[in-house]
């Protein structure tokens, strides 16, 4: 959102998956810590891993997602993603620049969120399109946050049909 309002000539179409040109509150996430908290050294099978997410994570689709990050080689596994620096960075992560927010892409662009993720609500739709004029709305109903994950028939459905 940032690169398409501020370099709008480098944005042709723009798509955003469940987020709002706003700032979220201070949280943790749950997923990371879920992650860091395995102990890798003691597994031997990804479904180990699974399994040990599975109280964190109950939702098959997202511990599939996760698990992608997930790398396996011959001294064991270790995590793809930096995980530490996820978690310390969370709070640059959940802002959006004051300094953009008077600006505008002229460019079509595509909102997707999901029907039962609260990361985009109506109330934000009005400085969506103050930012973004050109925008369609899509909701998934039946997906959380992670729409590519949970829903990724219907999400890739929504992408190829405004692309």
């Amino acid at each position: 959102m940032v690169l398409a309002l501020t370099h709008s000539d480098k944005v042709g179409k723009l798509v955003v998956a469940d987020i709002a040109p706003v700032t979220y509150p201070q949280w943790r996430n749950p997923y990371i810590e879920a992650m860091q908290a395995v102990d890798l050294s003691s597994v031997t099978r990804r479904g180990e891993v699974d399994q040990i997410l599975k109280k964190a994570v109950p939702e098959p689709d997202v511990r599939a997602f996760l698990l992608q990050n997930l790398e396996s080689s011959p001294t064991g596994f270790s995590w793809r993603l930096n995980l530490d620096a996820l978690a310390k960075g969370m709070a640059d992560y959940s802002t959006f620049p004051k300094e953009v927010a008077g600006r505008k892409y002229g460019n079509p662009c595509l909102f997707i969120s999901g029907g039962k993720s609260a990361y985009v609500k109506k109330a934000d739709h009005a400085l969506i399109q103050r930012l973004f004029p050109q925008v369609e709305f899509s909701e998934i109903k039946d997906a959380g946050h992670w729409l590519h994950a949970e829903k990724p028939q219907v999400f890739f459905e929504n992408l190829n049909k405004f692309l």
